[in-house]
């Protein structure tokens, strides 16, 4: 019994430790702030002669200047919505962003691009603090005020019609800075004209109408302070305008992946009718010389393999085909082997895109309207796991890697070659897709929208923190694309799928651990979250330990205690950082638990970490961790801090991980006699990504012999050895133990 109280006293003393730590930072951060101020500086002099006042009387007017400065900051954060004991906790990089209001006004509410270009771009301003106020047109006239009260005002696709411009006259009463969101090259009005939008004719509608309707979008253009584009093509003709220009590509969000992951899943354990279907997604009819391009090399292509199929899309009310194929005589022949398809709500494409077994997005290289397109098309079939043929606009030559995330096309040749090459080779065709879906995950997830429009919004504020966020994202984009995971082969020993949805998959990379990974496996089975998912990896073990594995999961299949429980077996022997890249891989769901198979998860571990991850943009969450076996401390104390890993690790493997990030960084990485989760967490820091501390025990760590950590990465000549290593890979760092 004292014993136990001791240990709470520790937890309570270490509490207190951490949240005395995090004021320190809070009040440091605010000291740097003030002293290096101009008005600190000025009033140097003044400080000076109140050193000779005596302290007493100091600090009562001390008080007397803090009070109503205190005040005033709590009630800013009332007007502002926000709780005044969290503005106070919170670090001085959390409350500015918090403040922001932005208001974003959608001229077509009732279209797909109203989620791309207003639901996500909202949803990013959440997660970054702001409060966001979403208006249709309909709703501008009512709401005025919160124009002329809001930070930012963003307007997309409207044009200067007398509701937008008494809108923008709303807006300039106030401070907001006024942004136009652009998704089409729709303000040039010279471009409104058949011979550069096909749309035109395809859709009868009068070019000189279309031309009065992008000027009147180009004066709104003219009215901002700045322009949001989808492309750098679309940019280039903004800037031409001499508009501060931003790009904030398309993306998806969690939805979006989730429903894709679960139709990849549903597809994955459907009979298959040995079809392959080609499928051409387009939401209206206004890309009919865009298929132009790439229609004879589809025609042979039907011809040669008759199981082949042309997947095309029609209004699902009226039958109107979003393809007029009466105006290509080379699929008349071929005729029976069109598959008609309704278009489907957005929400429901993902599912759709599953049936396929590849997308094409045929475009007219050069046209400067095609030019400008979006890649959405590639990101949303890679999400569904559908390898994309496309042009080599410029948006798409640099979305896709030829050969390695999608194949581009120029020629009637080249689109015959690449979609051959993609029916007679499956395998060719699922490491394509796969790597493209991998290349996605982060680039055109909601966390990287979010870190754009953070510094989008930054820059516009202009100061220090403007040029720090250009220098950032500036070295982001110039930096070399990370290296997708090391994924090698393996096979299912064993797998069952309720076809449910979980947020947590915990992995579990297997070798000769026969005698402690039922421990392990029964710490997963205890777990108070549900539903929850299994994948365990095992890299060739040469004891029995698949054997045990495989039947407890088998048996845990039957009792339907996992949502997803799936057993992997390498097809050669790969180490750790391989095994887990290949767990983390397999896993669908949006965060990971890696958990080596003599370790055990207390039973709240996952709900914890999840709690505290989700709704953040942190990447990962770590608790405390009881050792137990030969040692019997506690690991894990420390409050995140990038820094402190320049010296040691202490962050344990075992955290809740989001998969965005580790797809992001390339995964795990061998690192010769261990320390590969001390790598990751460097590598995660490079980054940009950081870690949130759950100061609970939640998981225990098994001190034992045979472990890697005794047999390999603690002998001496292997330590130093990992410590040169680890210090090459990253130069900041300096480790202290070197054994």
């Amino acid at each position: 019994m004292q014993l136990d109280a001791a240990q709470q006293d520790l937890e309570r003393v270490s509490q207190e430790l951490t949240q005395a730590t995090g004021e320190l930072t809070r009040l440091r951060r605010e000291y740097d702030s003030v002293v290096g101020s101009t008005l600190w500086q000025a009033t140097g002099p003044l400080r000076r002669v109140g050193r000779a006042v005596p302290a007493p009387l100091r600090r009562t007017v001390a008080w007397m200047l803090r009070a109503p400065v205190t005040a005033a900051r709590k009630l800013r954060g009332l007007r502002r919505g926000r709780n005044p004991a969290a503005t106070e906790a919170a670090t001085a990089a959390d409350i500015r962003p918090s403040a922001w209001r932005i208001v974003v006004i959608s001229g077509e509410p009732d279209t797909p691009g109203h989620d791309y270009r207003v639901v996500r771009f909202a949803e990013a301003a959440k997660a970054i603090g702001a409060s966001v106020l979403c208006l249709t047109r309909a709703r501008m006239a009512a709401n005025h005020r919160e124009l002329a009260e809001a930070d930012f005002v963003v307007i997309w696709r409207a044009g200067n019609e007398p509701d937008v411009a008494a809108a923008i006259a709303a807006v300039r009463k106030g401070k907001a800075k006024l942004l136009v969101d652009i998704d089409d090259l729709m303000f040039v009005p010279e471009m409104a004209s058949e011979l550069v939008i096909d749309g035109i004719r395809s859709q009868q509608h009068d070019s000189r109408e279309v031309g009065l309707l992008f000027l009147r979008v180009r004066e709104v253009l003219a009215q901002a302070d700045a322009c949001v584009c989808t492309t750098d093509e679309l940019a280039k003709h903004a800037r031409r305008m001499g508009k501060l220009t931003f790009v904030l590509p398309n993306g998806f969000d969690a939805n979006v992946h989730s429903a894709a992951r679960l139709a990849v899943r549903h597809r994955g354990v459907s009979d298959h009718d040995g079809l392959f279907r080609i499928g051409y997604p387009a939401g209206t009819r206004t890309h009919q010389r865009d298929f132009g391009v790439a229609v004879e090399a589809v025609a042979r292509i039907l011809h040669r393999y008759p199981a082949s199929r042309l997947v095309l899309f029609r209004d699902p009310v009226i039958g109107w085909p979003m393809l007029d194929i009466d105006e290509f005589p080379a699929l008349e022949q071929v005729a029976a082997q069109i598959e008609w398809r309704d278009f489907v709500p957005l929400p429901d494409l993902p599912a759709e895109l599953a049936r396929l077994d590849a997308t094409i997005v045929p475009l007219e290289t050069g046209n400067p309207f095609c030019e400008a397109k979006s890649e959405l098309k590639f990101f949303e079939a890679a999400l569904a796991g559908v390898c994309t043929v496309a042009s080599p606009t410029e948006p798409l030559r640099d979305a896709i890697r030829d050969g390695e995330t999608g194949l581009l096309a120029d020629t009637t040749e080249s689109w015959f070659e690449a979609i051959r090459h993609l029916i007679e080779d499956p395998e060719l065709r699922r490491r394509i897709a796969h790597a493209a879906y991998l290349d996605v995950l982060w680039r055109y997830g909601p966390h990287r929208r979010a870190d754009l429009v953070l510094s989008l919004l930054t820059q516009l504020e202009g100061g220090e923190d403007a040029a720090r966020a250009f220098e950032l994202e500036f070295r982001r984009r110039n930096a070399s694309r990370t290296t997708p995971p090391s994924i090698p082969r393996s096979e299912v020993v064993f797998a069952a799928d309720a076809l449910g949805t979980a947020e947590v998959t915990v992995v579990i990379p297997l070798f000769n651990y026969a005698r402690y990974v039922t421990d392990a496996l029964e710490s997963v089975k205890e777990q108070t979250l549900q539903p929850i998912d299994l994948v365990v990896v095992d890299d060739c073990s040469t004891d029995n330990s698949l054997s045990v594995a495989g039947d407890w999961m088998r048996r845990q299949a039957v009792t339907k205690r996992f949502n997803r429980i799936v057993l992997l077996r390498n097809i050669a022997n790969q180490g750790l950082a391989a095994t887990r890249n290949i767990g983390f891989d397999a896993a669908e769901t949006d965060f990971v638990v890696p958990l080596d198979a003599d370790n055990r998860l207390l039973p709240e571990f996952c709900s914890r970490t999840l709690r505290a991850l989700r709704g953040t943009r942190a990447a990962f969450a770590y608790t405390k961790i009881q050792c137990f076996g030969d040692h019997h401390h506690v690991i894990g104390t420390d409050a995140f801090s990038q820094m402190l890993f320049s010296q040691a690790n202490y962050v344990d493997a075992m955290a809740l991980i989001a998969k965005w990030a580790w797809a992001g960084i390339g995964g795990y990485t061998h690192i010769q006699h261990g320390w590969e989760d001390y790598d990751f967490w460097c590598c995660c820091i490079e980054h940009g990504f950081w870690g949130i501390h759950v100061p609970e025990i939640l998981a225990e760590y098994r001190f034992h012999e045979d472990s890697m950590l005794r047999t390999a990465t603690d002998v001496q000549h292997n330590k130093r050895e990992v410590v040169r290593q680890l210090e090459a890979r990253h130069d900041w760092m300096s480790i202290v133990d070197r054994g």
